[in-house]
């Protein structure tokens, strides 16, 4: 045991000593700290299985090292690889030759095995280590003897351990069978908790439009987090029980799972996206993927992650193991929130001088077969706390953004939903499932780009556009191949005349990398144009250097060699025979299958996107609402008008909209009316679908009596009839319609407390509906809604009664407590109005009470409680009650108060002062309980 601590002595001394060395040498130096410095002659004797730093020869390939029977345990960085060899004698394969792919060879400790960012935490005291060991049950074993590093969580392929780093480096990196030791957040949380449901800015209602038979039924979206509650009104009757679900459910996971896949039954804001899909939840207080036979038991092939952990940019385990379910269920696809760390800065990465980039929350999030996603508002400006890439070797992140100003939460549960109704569009045409690796194609390609042209670190590849990403999966506007090692497929492509805006999209599911690597791809695909002239296009590539500078840069073209996506695009391109290629660069795990999607604009174009013919304006009942289109016109002013007489009149809403801009706030009228608008260009009349503009109707409560209950609702202009709604086994169902604005109910004729009230129009248009309401929370007032009496001296006390409805109402009696018995002072036969008032002139000096008794036209009658009021016009000061409990307060009420020196004296039966109190105002409490039983004056 002493020889271990001098050895460890000596190794901490030689990482202190080296990191000077770091510093000096920038990224070498990390390589530096990794080399055995013993004496090659003390390690002649090695076997060449033991782990060796190497570099590669120029131009070699991973696939080389493979073929040569060299196992690569970790890569690195810049051509660096730790390996060893699978070979069982050591001299038919030197490390170093010149039939070999390696230029060099060094020795090292076991510092590989750490996470890099580790080795700057030398006085890291106690933490959570996660550790991948090939056999972690014998490590467990062994660990036993060592009391300092202590066992919290062991499964089959990792461990967690608590200790500090000294005795993590000192006991557990020498063990053989370990192969990676680092720090990951274990400790999930939500990313936002406001439910800001708007379908119009990444066009998903014009998708619900245009094909109303893609809903999500048959697909299954697991929502990873605590759970969600299935008998949300929203979510109910499509719930998947399953033991991987949270013991205790969360209102953000609700949200998350009412964006992606609500019902609609609350209000138009809980409409989510595969509105008819099924539900399952997975803790996410285990943060690793979900066993593979779960997802197929579950039929779950897209889950949404919308939470995060901390900034951590390395490939760690969790990043390893995400990347490996996406790998071995290729229709699987995890959708990942960015996170709302947007102004945050990494402290220990590769990019800790780059403040506002490279800060993804969670480990997780470094994989690269998943998707990740951030926000923008309503108008693709980029939220300022949404996380930025890039990842942490560099790669594209966020790949896309969609809406929602309150969090990447939000717009990540968007995007799973959408995945659901691309799925179901699959299915429906193929029969069978599609890749997760051509879904990201799709999505990828179809998504609008904002900002320069190319992909950035804020917004990757773009705003994605529910509509456009349909009509491109349903196009048939793709490739797919496999290629091995520099194997090359070639498509040719024909481009039409006169279009614009070409944009391609290569995407692969990529092996794992392994875990500590310092770049995430292992197959590298190379993709590139040619046109019939020899020109040619190279992928958009970005900046990848730590400053904040040239991140920020537009993107460019060249050679990818970081992402598994890559991305063509041309603004003008050459009409003719386009040929794509792509090349299998670095294939060591071969063939590599890949999908490749593209897209073009035809010219002078006009499409409508908000609103549709199934859309309101305002969009939520509230002021403002964005008309959105699609315009490839070379005319870029508009004229923009709306009628509400079906076309016969048109009112100007702006005489000068930019088209270029595709979108235009308006504040519609405050009308309820069948509406169409119109963008006039030159000659060119482009109109809208009929479309209406209504506010949701109010809805109250007239009577919530013992056997029947009235509800009221306010009338809409143009209205034929209103359709009355309440909950079936999942949606909304029509129970009757009306033409009244009131209906009574009898309790033992309707099975539910909830309702919802929708007009419509003569053609059966209908307008927004209103929120669905429960009528025992709106009142449980039968009739009565409120009765009090004010004092108004000298006129007397005024009786004010506020009723639900004067329906069914034949007279209201006003009573008054004379003695020991309530006598009528006045009465109101059917009232017109629901708020009455009777003054008594009369009052009584001192205390009155009063209440209102209401006789229906069944003959029932409604009493209401007693309320009571002090009169004083006569008296000059009212002292109450008399005698007082020495528990309670004395009550002094004066006439007038215009004194504010006034003062209360008590006294004794003698005349002796006993206290005294100034008074504040005119109505004063005071204790009695200091003084003793008696009679004062």
């Amino acid at each position: 045991m002493l020889k271990l601590i001098l050895l460890f002595s000596a190794l901490i001394s030689l990482i202190i000593s080296l990191n000077l060395e770091a510093q000096q040498q920038g990224s070498h130096g990390y390589l530096t700290l990794l080399l055995d410095t013993t004496s090659e002659t003390a390690n002649s004797n090695r076997s060449k299985r033991t782990p060796r730093l190497i570099k590669l020869k120029t131009n070699v390939k991973r696939d080389d090292l493979e073929r040569q029977g060299i196992e690569v345990l970790r890569h690195v960085r810049n051509g660096h690889f730790i390996v060893r060899n699978v070979t069982a004698q050591e001299e038919d394969h030197p490390f170093v030759s010149a039939s070999w792919p390696v230029s060099a060879s060094w020795p090292v400790n076991d510092l590989w095995k750490l996470q890099e960012s580790l080795l700057q935490l030398s006085d890291l005291t106690q933490a959570d280590f996660l550790v991948k060991a090939e056999d972690p049950f014998w490590v467990v074993q062994v660990l036993r003897n060592f009391p300092m590093v202590a066992v919290v969580q062991i499964d089959s392929g990792f461990l967690v351990l608590r200790s500090t780093l000294r005795a993590i480096i000192r006991v557990v990196l020498p063990l053989e069978t370990v192969t990676y030791v680092g720090i990951e957040s274990l400790k999930p949380k939500p990313e936002s908790r406001v439910l800001d449901l708007n379908l119009n800015p990444n066009a998903i209602n014009r998708l619900h439009h245009v094909f109303p038979d893609l809903n999500g039924e048959g697909m299954t979206v697991s929502i990873k987090e605590l759970a969600y509650d299935p008998e949300d009104i929203d979510l109910r009757g499509r719930h998947v029980p399953s033991s991987l679900t949270a013991a205790i459910s969360d209102r953000h996971a609700t949200e998350m799972a009412t964006i992606a896949a609500g019902a609609g039954n609350s209000f138009v804001t809980g409409k989510g996206v595969a509105w008819a899909a099924s539900l399952t939840s997975s803790n996410f207080n285990d943060l690793l993927p979900d066993p593979d036979a779960d997802y197929n038991t579950l039929n779950v092939w897209v889950q949404n992650h919308s939470y995060g952990t901390n900034i951590e940019n390395f490939y760690g385990l969790l990043a390893a193991s995400y990347d490996r379910s996406a790998y071995h269920n290729p229709q699987l696809l995890h959708v990942f929130s960015a996170g709302n760390k947007g102004t945050s800065l990494d402290s220990v990465g590769v990019y800790r001088e780059a403040p506002g980039f490279a800060n993804l929350t969670g480990n997780f999030k470094m994989a690269k077969n998943i998707l990740t996603v951030g926000c923008v508002d309503t108008v693709n400006r980029p939220m300022e706390f949404s996380s930025r890439g890039p990842a942490y070797d560099g790669r594209i992140k966020p790949e896309l953004v969609g809406y929602s100003t309150a969090g990447s939460s939000n717009s990540t549960a968007l995007l799973s939903g959408l995945v659901l109704l691309l799925q179901q569009a699959y299915q429906q045409d193929k029969g069978t499932l599609p890749t997760s690796a051509f879904l990201k194609s799709i999505l990828i390609n179809s998504a609008r780009d904002i900002a320069a042209p190319g992909p950035d670190f804020t917004t990757g590849f773009g705003n994605f556009d529910g509509y456009r990403a349909l009509q491109d999966l349903r196009s048939g506007q793709y490739f797919l191949d496999s290629v091995g090692q520099s194997e090359t497929a070639t498509f040719p492509l024909v481009i039409p005349k006169n279009v614009s805006n070409f944009k391609l999209t290569l995407t692969w599911n990529d092996p794992p990398a392994i875990v500590n690597s310092g770049l995430a791809l292992v197959n590298d695909l190379d993709l590139k144009l040619t046109d019939s002239q020899g020109r040619e296009w190279l992928p958009w590539v970005l900046q990848t250097d730590a400053d904040t500078t040239k991140l920020s840069l537009p993107a460019g073209r060249g050679e990818d060699h970081l992402n598994n996506i890559e991305q063509v695009a041309i603004s003008n391109p050459p009409p003719g025979t386009i040929s794509i290629s792509v090349t299998g660069f670095d294939v060591p795990s071969s063939p590599q299958p890949f999908f490749i999607t593209y897209r073009w604009d035809s010219p002078e174009q006009f499409h409508w996107t908000f609103p549709t013919g199934s859309d309101n304006m305002p969009y939520n009942g509230e002021s403002g609402t964005y008309f959105r289109w699609e315009s490839t016109l070379s005319t870029s002013i508009g004229l923009l008008q709306y009628s509400i007489d079906k076309g016969v009149t048109w009112k100007t809403i702006d005489r000068e909209v930019n088209l270029n801009t595709g979108y235009y706030r308006w504040d519609a009228p405050i009308i309820t009316a069948q509406t169409m608008a119109r963008m006039v260009v030159g000659d060119e009349v482009f109109r809208t679908e009929p479309f209406t503009i209504s506010r949701p109707p109010q809805t109250r409560v007239g009577f919530n009596c013992e056997d029947s209950v009235m509800i009221l609702w306010s009338g809409t202009a143009g209205a034929s009839f209103y359709r009355i709604y309440t909950p079936g086994e999942i949606f909304l169902e029509p129970a009757f319609s009306t033409s009244d604005t009131a209906v009574v109910l009898q309790k033992q004729q309707i099975g539910s407390q909830l309702f919802a009230v929708e007009p419509v129009f003569t053609d059966t248009t209908p307008a927004l509906r209103s929120p669905t309401f429960d009528y025992n929370r709106l009142s449980q007032n039968c009739f009565l809604n409120t009765f009090f009496s004010e004092a108004l001296p000298p006129q007397g006390i005024r009786l004010n009664v506020q009723l639900g409805t004067t329906y069914g109402v034949e007279k209201l009696d006003f009573q008054k407590l004379e003695s020991k018995d309530f006598v009528e002072i006045g009465a109101m036969d059917r009232p017109l109005s629901p708020e009455i008032s009777f003054l008594d002139a009369f009052p009584s000096q001192g205390l009155n009470r009063y209440r209102v008794r209401i006789q229906l036209q069944n003959g029932e009658t409604v009493i209401s409680e007693t309320s009571s009021d002090y009169y004083l016009t006569e008296l000059p000061v009212l002292i109450f009650p008399n005698p007082v409990d020495r528990s309670a307060q004395l009550n002094i009420f004066t006439r007038t108060f215009e004194n504010p020196q006034s003062v209360f004296h008590i006294l004794s039966p003698e005349g002796k002062l006993i206290q005294s109190i100034e008074l504040g105002s005119e109505r004063e409490s005071i204790p009695v309980s200091s003084l003793p039983a008696g009679l004062y004056l």
